[in-house]
């Protein structure tokens, strides 16, 4: 990497002198070093300079007049680098506070960029891929902000956003929003299917006790009661069986993703020792889930 012929970084007094000797062939040589080190980073402050790094190539590649598709792999790259970085930034990162003894600041992050790299972070791999696909199938520009709004399409970003096209909700004479950030002292489920009932909340399993029956490896970890696949729901929602339903349980998942961040809810839900493999208990299934 600190190779000068070579070199992934490009210092900008430079771009202008090597843009009239540049080709697409040293293009994609750069492109495919990069895309060897975003295989081997490990550490945050690799990814972030890799992500640094393809930035100063792009206008070396404009002013070179590069292939419009080595261009967009060039971008590709820098999203998935990012990509990375906001997979990172969940797990360590809640609410703007870190839990690990790096700051943003010492990594050279605001929380803005936080967020926007936890947003591109939050889309499902197969959605993010289909995304891609379609972009680059369709002939248009891949950039940050289009990412962004997708993800937001996806998420339905900030509380009551996300609307559940059931007939449940539409025979309870709502407007089928739900929280994705539910207060303190609020029913997870509250505005879904029936109204909500007094009395002490419940724990609620998103992934059932009952599925665990025979494996006592899950059963152990689900009656710790961990914070990934519960949710906090009251008695009406838990005695009467709504909070089992597909819908729902898209909706406590959705909660928690944005609570802990899609790759350490991804980690633990499809991480768990069943005996069996169960396709549909993964948390790409269970959201999408009818």
């Amino acid at each position: 990497m600190t190779d000068p012929d070579n070199a992934l970084v490009v210092r900008a007094t430079e771009i202008v002198e090597r843009a009239d000797h540049f080709t697409n062939e040293k293009a994609m040589g750069y492109l495919s070093e990069a895309e060897r080190y975003l295989s081997m980073a490990s550490d945050v402050t690799e990814l972030i300079d890799l992500r640094d790094s393809i930035a100063c190539l792009m206008p070396l590649f404009h002013l070179a007049r590069i292939q419009f598709e080595v261009e967009q792999h060039a971008t590709l790259l820098r999203l998935k680098t990012q990509r990375r970085i906001g997979e990172w930034l969940s797990l360590h990162v809640r609410a703007g506070r870190p839990t690990t003894n790096i700051t943003l600041d010492q990594i050279g992050l605001t929380k803005s960029e936080s967020s926007r790299l936890q947003r591109i972070a939050s889309i499902p791999v197969a959605k993010f891929d289909g995304y891609i696909d379609e972009k680059i199938s369709l002939g248009h520009d891949l950039t940050v902000g289009g990412l962004l709004k997708y993800a937001d399409a996806i998420w339905a970003h900030g509380p009551q956003a996300t609307k559940l096209p059931s007939a449940a909700t539409r025979d309870f004479g709502t407007d089928g929003r739900i929280w994705l950030t539910a207060p303190e002292g609020t029913c997870a489920l509250e505005g879904y299917a029936i109204r909500c009932g007094r009395g002490v909340f419940h724990r609620h399993h998103i992934v059932s006790m009952n599925l665990a029956r025979g494996n006592d490896e899950v059963h152990a970890i689900l009656k710790r009661y961990p914070e990934e696949v519960i949710g906090l729901i009251c008695p009406a929602h838990n005695t009467s069986k709504w909070a089992d339903t597909p819908d729902a349980r898209r909706v406590l998942l959705l909660q928690n993703i944005w609570r802990f961040g899609w790759s350490r809810m991804r980690a633990f839900v499809n991480g768990l020792p069943w005996k069996v493999h169960h396709p549909e208990l993964t948390l790409e299934a269970m959201l999408d889930a009818e």
